[in-house]
């Protein structure tokens, strides 16, 4: 009995990186297409965002930094920084240079 518990168990975990890798390869090939098509970009990070309630602190902010460039790629004015300053707080402690870079510092406002 013990036995099929631990096997229910790690299955559960299994299954749950396996989801992760699919939310990382979608935002791996949002990134890959992001300077020549912001616009497809766009619609692949806004299909990926209904799954964001699933998603880590680290991979969401990786997600909302990858998603606020395409933005600012296709020309959207934004309305507030609070979000530009959040990106940049958390990938000044927790990013690579590349995220630091991209994190941006002066968002487009309206």
């Amino acid at each position: 009995m013990k036995r099929i518990i631990y096997v229910m168990i790690c299955l559960c975990a299994l299954m749950s990186c396996m989801e992760r890798k699919e939310y990382q390869e979608a935002l791996a090939h949002a990134q890959s297409i992001l300077q020549e098509h912001p616009d497809s970009a766009l619609v692949i990070l806004d299909t990926l965002g209904r799954h964001s309630d699933e998603f880590d602190r680290h991979f969401r902010m990786q997600y909302l930094l990858t998603r606020t460039y395409a933005q600012a790629k296709t020309g959207m004015l934004f309305e507030t920084d609070t979000l530009t300053k959040q990106l940049v707080e958390h990938f000044d402690d927790n990013g690579t240079c590349v995220e630091q870079s991209l994190a941006p510092k002066t968002p487009y406002l309206i």
